[in-house]
Protein backbone atom coordinates (compact mmCIF):
# COMPACT_ATOMS: atom_id res chain seq x y z
CA UNK A 1 0.00 0.00 0.00
CA UNK A 2 1.10 3.43 -0.93
CA UNK A 3 2.68 5.81 2.21
CA UNK A 4 0.30 8.02 1.99
CA UNK A 5 -2.62 5.81 1.63
CA UNK A 6 -3.40 5.87 5.42
CA UNK A 7 -3.24 9.56 6.57
CA UNK A 8 -5.34 10.18 3.30
CA UNK A 9 -8.38 7.99 4.41
CA UNK A 10 -7.91 8.91 7.78
CA UNK A 11 -8.41 12.71 6.62
CA UNK A 12 -11.27 11.66 3.96
CA UNK A 13 -8.65 13.46 1.18
CA UNK A 14 -9.98 13.09 -2.44
CA UNK A 15 -7.72 13.17 -4.90
CA UNK A 16 -8.74 12.53 -9.29
CA UNK A 17 -5.14 11.19 -9.84
CA UNK A 18 -3.18 9.25 -7.56
CA UNK A 19 0.42 8.12 -7.43
CA UNK A 20 0.94 10.98 -9.22
CA UNK A 21 4.17 13.20 -8.41
CA UNK A 22 1.57 16.85 -8.22
CA UNK A 23 -1.17 14.47 -6.76
CA UNK A 24 1.27 13.07 -3.79
CA UNK A 25 2.52 16.84 -2.80
CA UNK A 26 -0.59 17.95 -2.86
CA UNK A 27 -2.36 14.98 -0.11
CA UNK A 28 1.20 15.21 1.73
CA UNK A 29 0.71 19.34 1.78
CA UNK A 30 -2.80 19.14 2.90
CA UNK A 31 -1.94 16.21 5.79
CA UNK A 32 0.33 18.77 6.97
CA UNK A 33 -2.11 21.15 7.31
CA UNK A 34 -4.58 19.20 8.84
CA UNK A 35 -1.88 17.64 11.59
CA UNK A 36 -0.90 21.50 12.01
CA UNK A 37 -4.22 22.51 12.68
CA UNK A 38 -4.85 19.42 15.04
CA UNK A 39 -1.86 19.88 17.08
CA UNK A 40 -2.94 23.75 17.46
CA UNK A 41 -6.28 22.78 18.76
CA UNK A 42 -5.53 19.87 20.90
CA UNK A 43 -2.40 20.19 22.39
CA UNK A 44 -1.75 24.00 21.73
CA UNK A 45 1.71 23.46 20.42
CA UNK A 46 2.65 26.26 17.68
CA UNK A 47 5.93 26.46 17.50
CA UNK A 48 8.47 24.15 15.85
CA UNK A 49 10.34 23.17 18.71
CA UNK A 50 7.49 21.77 20.58
CA UNK A 51 6.56 19.76 17.24
CA UNK A 52 9.58 18.30 17.10
CA UNK A 53 9.56 17.22 20.78
CA UNK A 54 5.99 16.21 20.23
CA UNK A 55 6.98 13.66 17.76
CA UNK A 56 8.95 11.46 20.43
CA UNK A 57 5.84 11.49 22.53
CA UNK A 58 3.89 8.05 23.38
CA UNK A 59 -0.11 8.11 22.52
CA UNK A 60 -0.99 7.69 26.38
CA UNK A 61 1.73 10.69 27.19
CA UNK A 62 -0.73 12.57 24.55
CA UNK A 63 -4.33 11.29 24.85
CA UNK A 64 -6.43 9.65 27.07
CA UNK A 65 -9.59 8.01 25.72
CA UNK A 66 -12.97 10.18 26.78
CA UNK A 67 -13.83 8.60 29.82
CA UNK A 68 -17.37 6.82 28.71
CA UNK A 69 -14.64 4.74 26.45
CA UNK A 70 -12.12 4.12 29.74
CA UNK A 71 -15.32 3.17 31.47
CA UNK A 72 -16.46 0.83 28.96
CA UNK A 73 -12.40 -0.58 28.56
CA UNK A 74 -12.23 -1.09 32.22
CA UNK A 75 -15.76 -2.09 33.75
CA UNK A 76 -17.76 -3.63 30.94
CA UNK A 77 -15.44 -5.53 28.59
CA UNK A 78 -14.06 -7.90 31.70
CA UNK A 79 -17.78 -9.13 32.11
CA UNK A 80 -18.03 -9.96 28.07
CA UNK A 81 -17.80 -13.60 28.01
CA UNK A 82 -15.32 -15.68 25.22
CA UNK A 83 -18.36 -17.15 23.61
CA UNK A 84 -20.43 -16.72 20.02
CA UNK A 85 -22.94 -14.33 20.60
CA UNK A 86 -24.69 -10.84 19.67
CA UNK A 87 -24.07 -7.59 21.02
CA UNK A 88 -25.73 -4.44 21.50
CA UNK A 89 -23.98 -0.70 21.12
CA UNK A 90 -26.05 1.71 22.68
CA UNK A 91 -26.38 5.43 22.95
CA UNK A 92 -26.84 7.67 25.61
CA UNK A 93 -30.55 6.89 25.70
CA UNK A 94 -30.05 3.48 25.98
CA UNK A 95 -31.21 2.39 22.48
CA UNK A 96 -29.33 0.20 20.06
CA UNK A 97 -27.57 1.91 17.28
CA UNK A 98 -25.51 -0.88 16.14
CA UNK A 99 -26.23 -4.57 16.05
CA UNK A 100 -23.29 -7.38 15.46
CA UNK A 101 -22.41 -11.18 15.80
CA UNK A 102 -19.65 -12.84 17.18
CA UNK A 103 -17.91 -16.41 17.25
CA UNK A 104 -16.01 -14.95 20.22
CA UNK A 105 -18.05 -11.76 21.75
CA UNK A 106 -14.95 -10.55 24.00
CA UNK A 107 -12.54 -10.27 21.17
CA UNK A 108 -15.31 -8.96 18.88
CA UNK A 109 -16.51 -5.92 21.49
CA UNK A 110 -12.84 -4.91 22.29
CA UNK A 111 -11.76 -4.50 18.85
CA UNK A 112 -14.70 -1.73 18.53
CA UNK A 113 -13.11 -0.45 21.65
CA UNK A 114 -9.76 -0.18 20.69
CA UNK A 115 -7.60 1.80 17.86
CA UNK A 116 -10.55 3.70 17.31
CA UNK A 117 -7.83 6.65 15.89
CA UNK A 118 -6.86 4.68 13.25
CA UNK A 119 -10.31 3.90 12.05
CA UNK A 120 -12.65 5.19 9.99
CA UNK A 121 -14.61 8.31 10.25
CA UNK A 122 -18.02 6.42 10.71
CA UNK A 123 -16.38 4.01 13.02
CA UNK A 124 -15.32 6.90 15.23
CA UNK A 125 -18.81 8.35 15.21
CA UNK A 126 -19.89 5.01 16.59
CA UNK A 127 -17.94 4.36 19.48
CA UNK A 128 -18.01 8.21 20.39
CA UNK A 129 -21.99 7.74 20.55
CA UNK A 130 -21.49 4.28 22.29
CA UNK A 131 -22.11 4.83 26.08
CA UNK A 132 -23.52 1.38 26.93
CA UNK A 133 -22.61 -2.48 25.57
CA UNK A 134 -24.92 -5.01 26.09
CA UNK A 135 -25.05 -8.71 24.90
CA UNK A 136 -26.92 -11.92 24.28
CA UNK A 137 -25.26 -15.43 24.71
CA UNK A 138 -26.30 -17.64 21.94
CA UNK A 139 -25.15 -21.88 21.72
CA UNK A 140 -23.62 -21.43 18.58
CA UNK A 141 -21.94 -18.92 15.33
CA UNK A 142 -24.86 -20.26 13.39
CA UNK A 143 -27.66 -19.58 16.10
CA UNK A 144 -25.71 -15.41 16.23
CA UNK A 145 -25.91 -15.25 12.83
CA UNK A 146 -29.33 -15.98 12.76
CA UNK A 147 -30.66 -13.77 15.85
CA UNK A 148 -28.43 -10.56 14.20
CA UNK A 149 -30.42 -10.92 11.25
CA UNK A 150 -33.52 -10.73 12.82
CA UNK A 151 -32.98 -8.11 15.52
CA UNK A 152 -31.35 -5.93 13.06
CA UNK A 153 -34.64 -5.84 10.68
CA UNK A 154 -36.63 -5.82 13.71
CA UNK A 155 -34.59 -2.86 15.34
CA UNK A 156 -33.04 -0.87 12.32
CA UNK A 157 -30.02 0.27 13.95
CA UNK A 158 -28.49 3.66 12.51
CA UNK A 159 -25.36 2.15 12.32
CA UNK A 160 -25.98 -1.43 10.18
CA UNK A 161 -26.58 -0.18 6.85
CA UNK A 162 -27.37 -3.84 5.17
CA UNK A 163 -29.86 -6.34 5.77
CA UNK A 164 -32.52 -4.11 7.36
CA UNK A 165 -35.34 -5.54 6.01
CA UNK A 166 -36.25 -9.09 4.22
CA UNK A 167 -36.14 -9.77 0.88
CA UNK A 168 -38.35 -11.82 -1.25
CA UNK A 169 -36.46 -15.05 -2.15
CA UNK A 170 -37.34 -17.01 -5.33
CA UNK A 171 -37.35 -20.52 -5.56
CA UNK A 172 -36.79 -23.46 -8.72
CA UNK A 173 -40.21 -25.37 -8.94
CA UNK A 174 -41.02 -28.79 -10.37
CA UNK A 175 -44.47 -30.19 -10.08
CA UNK A 176 -43.97 -33.80 -10.59
CA UNK A 177 -47.84 -34.22 -10.06
CA UNK A 178 -47.82 -33.04 -14.09
CA UNK A 179 -47.93 -35.48 -16.85
CA UNK A 180 -44.64 -33.56 -18.45
CA UNK A 181 -43.37 -31.25 -15.42
CA UNK A 182 -41.76 -27.98 -16.19
CA UNK A 183 -39.11 -26.22 -14.24
CA UNK A 184 -40.01 -22.59 -13.09
CA UNK A 185 -39.17 -20.08 -10.39
CA UNK A 186 -41.91 -18.92 -8.22
CA UNK A 187 -41.77 -16.64 -4.86
CA UNK A 188 -44.33 -18.42 -2.96
CA UNK A 189 -43.16 -21.79 -1.37
CA UNK A 190 -47.31 -23.08 -0.91
CA UNK A 191 -47.76 -26.12 -0.23
CA UNK A 192 -51.42 -25.80 -0.68
CA UNK A 193 -50.70 -27.02 -4.17
CA UNK A 194 -49.25 -30.10 -3.13
CA UNK A 195 -51.71 -32.13 -1.40
CA UNK A 196 -49.61 -35.04 -1.17
CA UNK A 197 -46.90 -33.38 0.04
CA UNK A 198 -44.03 -34.63 -1.73
CA UNK A 199 -45.08 -33.99 -5.70
CA UNK A 200 -43.87 -30.53 -5.88
CA UNK A 201 -40.53 -29.53 -5.45
CA UNK A 202 -39.02 -26.25 -4.26
CA UNK A 203 -35.52 -25.98 -4.42
CA UNK A 204 -33.26 -23.25 -2.78
CA UNK A 205 -33.79 -20.00 -2.43
CA UNK A 206 -32.09 -18.19 -4.77
CA UNK A 207 -30.54 -14.63 -4.43
CA UNK A 208 -32.93 -13.07 -6.57
CA UNK A 209 -35.40 -12.51 -9.95
CA UNK A 210 -32.64 -12.34 -11.96
CA UNK A 211 -30.45 -14.94 -10.12
CA UNK A 212 -33.47 -17.34 -10.77
CA UNK A 213 -34.29 -16.62 -14.44
CA UNK A 214 -30.43 -16.93 -15.68
CA UNK A 215 -30.76 -20.31 -13.57
CA UNK A 216 -34.06 -21.79 -15.35
CA UNK A 217 -32.94 -20.42 -19.13
CA UNK A 218 -29.53 -22.46 -18.48
CA UNK A 219 -31.45 -25.29 -17.15
CA UNK A 220 -33.40 -25.15 -19.75
CA UNK A 221 -31.37 -25.02 -22.27
CA UNK A 222 -29.21 -28.78 -21.28
CA UNK A 223 -32.32 -30.62 -19.78
CA UNK A 224 -34.99 -30.06 -22.28
CA UNK A 225 -37.83 -30.04 -20.64
CA UNK A 226 -40.96 -28.33 -22.00
CA UNK A 227 -41.11 -24.18 -21.13
CA UNK A 228 -44.45 -23.80 -22.82
CA UNK A 229 -47.48 -22.43 -20.25
CA UNK A 230 -50.56 -24.98 -19.38
CA UNK A 231 -52.86 -23.42 -21.68
CA UNK A 232 -50.71 -23.70 -25.09
CA UNK A 233 -49.58 -27.41 -23.82
CA UNK A 234 -52.89 -28.32 -23.83
CA UNK A 235 -54.20 -27.25 -26.90
CA UNK A 236 -51.41 -29.24 -28.41
CA UNK A 237 -49.68 -26.32 -30.15
CA UNK A 238 -45.85 -27.08 -31.34
CA UNK A 239 -43.87 -23.60 -30.15
CA UNK A 240 -40.31 -22.19 -30.79
CA UNK A 241 -38.63 -24.35 -28.12
CA UNK A 242 -39.49 -27.32 -29.99
CA UNK A 243 -38.20 -25.42 -32.95
CA UNK A 244 -34.92 -24.55 -31.69
CA UNK A 245 -34.72 -28.16 -30.26
CA UNK A 246 -35.05 -27.02 -27.05
CA UNK A 247 -38.01 -28.98 -25.86
CA UNK A 248 -38.88 -33.28 -27.16
CA UNK A 249 -41.88 -31.92 -28.28
CA UNK A 250 -44.16 -33.69 -25.68
CA UNK A 251 -47.52 -32.13 -27.04
CA UNK A 252 -46.77 -34.13 -30.26
CA UNK A 253 -44.75 -36.86 -29.14
CA UNK A 254 -46.44 -37.24 -25.33
CA UNK A 255 -49.12 -39.52 -25.99
CA UNK A 256 -47.36 -42.31 -27.19
CA UNK A 257 -45.46 -44.72 -24.64
CA UNK A 258 -42.20 -44.12 -25.43
CA UNK A 259 -42.63 -40.02 -25.26
CA UNK A 260 -43.86 -40.58 -21.45
CA UNK A 261 -40.51 -42.85 -20.97
CA UNK A 262 -37.76 -40.08 -22.56
CA UNK A 263 -39.77 -37.28 -20.97
CA UNK A 264 -39.76 -38.93 -17.04
CA UNK A 265 -35.89 -39.88 -17.76
CA UNK A 266 -35.53 -36.15 -19.02
CA UNK A 267 -37.10 -34.92 -15.15
CA UNK A 268 -35.49 -37.33 -13.40
CA UNK A 269 -32.14 -36.28 -15.09
CA UNK A 270 -32.85 -32.66 -13.95
CA UNK A 271 -33.99 -34.03 -10.03
CA UNK A 272 -30.57 -35.36 -10.14
CA UNK A 273 -28.76 -32.66 -10.86
CA UNK A 274 -31.41 -30.20 -8.49
CA UNK A 275 -30.61 -32.49 -5.81
CA UNK A 276 -26.79 -32.04 -5.70
CA UNK A 277 -26.38 -36.20 -7.11
CA UNK A 278 -25.58 -36.24 -10.56
CA UNK A 279 -23.17 -33.21 -11.89
CA UNK A 280 -22.92 -34.91 -15.65
CA UNK A 281 -24.14 -31.56 -16.85
CA UNK A 282 -20.86 -29.17 -15.57
CA UNK A 283 -19.60 -31.60 -18.43
CA UNK A 284 -21.50 -30.63 -21.06
CA UNK A 285 -21.61 -27.31 -19.88
CA UNK A 286 -17.47 -27.15 -19.58
CA UNK A 287 -17.33 -28.85 -23.06
CA UNK A 288 -19.68 -26.43 -25.12
CA UNK A 289 -17.21 -24.10 -23.70
CA UNK A 290 -14.22 -24.94 -24.88
CA UNK A 291 -15.77 -26.03 -28.03
CA UNK A 292 -16.75 -22.34 -28.90
CA UNK A 293 -13.11 -21.34 -27.77
CA UNK A 294 -11.79 -23.32 -30.22
CA UNK A 295 -13.75 -22.14 -32.74
CA UNK A 296 -12.84 -19.08 -32.29
CA UNK A 297 -16.06 -17.52 -30.86
CA UNK A 298 -14.88 -15.76 -27.64
CA UNK A 299 -18.46 -13.99 -27.48
CA UNK A 300 -20.10 -17.54 -27.09
CA UNK A 301 -17.41 -18.93 -25.26
CA UNK A 302 -17.93 -16.13 -22.23
CA UNK A 303 -22.05 -16.99 -22.36
CA UNK A 304 -20.85 -20.72 -21.64
CA UNK A 305 -18.33 -19.84 -19.19
CA UNK A 306 -21.53 -17.90 -17.72
CA UNK A 307 -23.22 -20.69 -17.90
CA UNK A 308 -20.96 -23.19 -16.08
CA UNK A 309 -20.15 -20.81 -12.87
CA UNK A 310 -23.51 -20.72 -12.69
CA UNK A 311 -24.37 -24.28 -13.02
CA UNK A 312 -21.63 -24.86 -10.43
CA UNK A 313 -22.41 -22.44 -8.14
CA UNK A 314 -25.81 -24.03 -7.76
CA UNK A 315 -24.45 -27.92 -8.00
CA UNK A 316 -22.02 -26.96 -5.26
CA UNK A 317 -24.72 -25.88 -2.65
CA UNK A 318 -27.30 -28.27 -3.62
CA UNK A 319 -24.48 -31.74 -2.65
CA UNK A 320 -24.58 -30.36 0.17
CA UNK A 321 -28.31 -29.49 1.09
CA UNK A 322 -29.19 -32.60 -0.59
CA UNK A 323 -32.30 -31.76 -1.83
CA UNK A 324 -35.56 -29.78 -2.18
CA UNK A 325 -35.88 -27.68 0.95
CA UNK A 326 -38.71 -28.95 2.36
CA UNK A 327 -36.87 -32.71 2.53
CA UNK A 328 -33.71 -30.99 3.84
CA UNK A 329 -33.69 -33.11 7.57
CA UNK A 330 -30.96 -33.97 9.04
CA UNK A 331 -28.55 -33.17 11.91
CA UNK A 332 -25.33 -31.29 11.50
CA UNK A 333 -22.55 -31.81 13.66
CA UNK A 334 -19.88 -29.15 14.37
CA UNK A 335 -16.90 -30.87 16.52
CA UNK A 336 -15.44 -28.01 18.32
CA UNK A 337 -12.70 -27.49 21.22
CA UNK A 338 -14.18 -30.09 24.03
CA UNK A 339 -17.61 -30.14 22.81
CA UNK A 340 -19.80 -30.91 19.62
CA UNK A 341 -22.66 -28.70 18.62
CA UNK A 342 -25.95 -30.67 16.79
CA UNK A 343 -28.08 -28.25 14.94
CA UNK A 344 -31.32 -29.99 14.23
CA UNK A 345 -32.45 -28.95 10.68
CA UNK A 346 -36.36 -29.61 10.04
CA UNK A 347 -38.00 -29.21 6.61
CA UNK A 348 -34.93 -27.14 5.47
CA UNK A 349 -34.55 -24.19 8.85
CA UNK A 350 -32.74 -24.46 11.89
CA UNK A 351 -35.47 -25.78 14.43
CA UNK A 352 -32.80 -26.46 17.63
CA UNK A 353 -28.86 -26.12 18.25
CA UNK A 354 -27.91 -28.58 21.10
CA UNK A 355 -24.16 -28.92 22.77
CA UNK A 356 -22.96 -31.60 23.83
CA UNK A 357 -20.00 -31.22 26.01
CA UNK A 358 -17.22 -34.02 27.88
CA UNK A 359 -18.29 -37.72 28.30
CA UNK A 360 -18.61 -37.33 31.46
CA UNK A 361 -22.34 -35.72 31.11
CA UNK A 362 -22.89 -38.35 28.56
CA UNK A 363 -26.06 -39.86 29.47
CA UNK A 364 -27.77 -36.41 30.05
CA UNK A 365 -26.12 -35.41 26.61
CA UNK A 366 -27.82 -38.41 25.52
CA UNK A 367 -31.44 -37.72 26.78
CA UNK A 368 -31.35 -34.24 25.92
CA UNK A 369 -30.56 -35.42 21.97
CA UNK A 370 -33.15 -38.07 22.40
CA UNK A 371 -35.68 -35.56 23.24
CA UNK A 372 -35.10 -33.04 21.09
CA UNK A 373 -34.73 -35.49 17.82
CA UNK A 374 -37.88 -37.37 19.18
CA UNK A 375 -39.80 -33.32 18.75
CA UNK A 376 -38.70 -32.45 15.40
CA UNK A 377 -38.09 -35.72 13.54
CA UNK A 378 -42.14 -36.65 14.29
CA UNK A 379 -42.82 -38.98 10.54
CA UNK A 380 -46.25 -37.39 10.60
CA UNK A 381 -45.33 -33.86 10.71
CA UNK A 382 -46.56 -31.57 7.90
CA UNK A 383 -44.18 -29.75 6.06
CA UNK A 384 -44.60 -25.80 6.22
CA UNK A 385 -47.98 -24.53 4.65
CA UNK A 386 -45.75 -21.83 2.81
CA UNK A 387 -42.44 -20.11 3.69
CA UNK A 388 -42.37 -16.60 5.29
CA UNK A 389 -40.11 -14.22 3.84
CA UNK A 390 -38.10 -14.71 7.21
CA UNK A 391 -37.77 -18.51 6.84
CA UNK A 392 -36.67 -18.07 3.56
CA UNK A 393 -34.02 -15.87 4.86
CA UNK A 394 -33.01 -18.11 7.22
CA UNK A 395 -32.96 -21.10 5.16
CA UNK A 396 -30.27 -19.13 2.84
CA UNK A 397 -28.45 -18.20 5.78
CA UNK A 398 -28.20 -21.96 7.07
CA UNK A 399 -27.39 -22.93 3.64
CA UNK A 400 -24.81 -20.38 2.73
CA UNK A 401 -23.37 -21.00 6.06
CA UNK A 402 -23.04 -24.72 6.22
CA UNK A 403 -21.33 -24.37 2.35
CA UNK A 404 -18.60 -22.22 3.73
CA UNK A 405 -17.81 -24.97 6.69
CA UNK A 406 -18.63 -27.19 4.35
CA UNK A 407 -15.16 -28.78 5.68
CA UNK A 408 -15.87 -28.90 9.34
CA UNK A 409 -19.98 -29.83 9.41
CA UNK A 410 -21.16 -33.06 9.21
CA UNK A 411 -24.48 -34.48 8.18
CA UNK A 412 -26.22 -37.17 9.96
CA UNK A 413 -29.67 -37.40 7.10
CA UNK A 414 -32.38 -38.04 8.45
CA UNK A 415 -34.22 -41.46 5.79
CA UNK A 416 -37.44 -41.12 7.74
CA UNK A 417 -36.70 -44.07 10.11
CA UNK A 418 -37.73 -43.70 13.72
CA UNK A 419 -36.22 -40.98 15.89
CA UNK A 420 -35.00 -43.15 18.03
CA UNK A 421 -32.87 -44.78 15.29
CA UNK A 422 -31.48 -41.82 14.31
CA UNK A 423 -30.85 -40.51 17.46
CA UNK A 424 -28.59 -43.57 18.03
CA UNK A 425 -26.68 -42.75 14.66
CA UNK A 426 -26.03 -38.84 15.49
CA UNK A 427 -24.90 -40.32 18.99
CA UNK A 428 -22.24 -43.20 17.05
CA UNK A 429 -20.85 -40.35 14.90
CA UNK A 430 -20.77 -37.89 18.42
CA UNK A 431 -18.60 -40.78 19.86
CA UNK A 432 -16.85 -40.83 16.96
CA UNK A 433 -15.38 -37.10 17.67
CA UNK A 434 -15.13 -38.13 20.67
CA UNK A 435 -18.29 -35.87 22.24
CA UNK A 436 -20.61 -37.60 25.07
Amino acid sequence: EEPLGAPARFYEIETDEQHRAASDAQITAVVLQKFLRQLDFEHEIEALEDILVFQYKTYRQVRRPPKALRRLRAEVLPQVPHAPGVYFLENKSGTPHYIGKARDLRRRVGSHLSGIESASKRQRRLVEATREVSWEQTPSELDALLRESHLIKEKKPRFNRAGRRYRSRPFLRLDRAEDFPRLSWTYRLNAADDPDGDAVEYYGPLAGREAAEDLVETLGRFFRLRECDDERFRRGERCLYADIDRCPAPCEHGASEEGHAAYAEAVAEVRAFLGGRDPAVLEQAETKMEMASEQLDFERAAEERDALERLERFFRRQRFVGGPVRSCDAVLLLPEAERCVLYVVRHGLLRQTLVVGPSSAADEARAAVGEALARHFDPEAEPPVAFTKRQAHEARLLQQWTYRRREEVQQVRWDGEPPEALAERVGERVRKEGGA
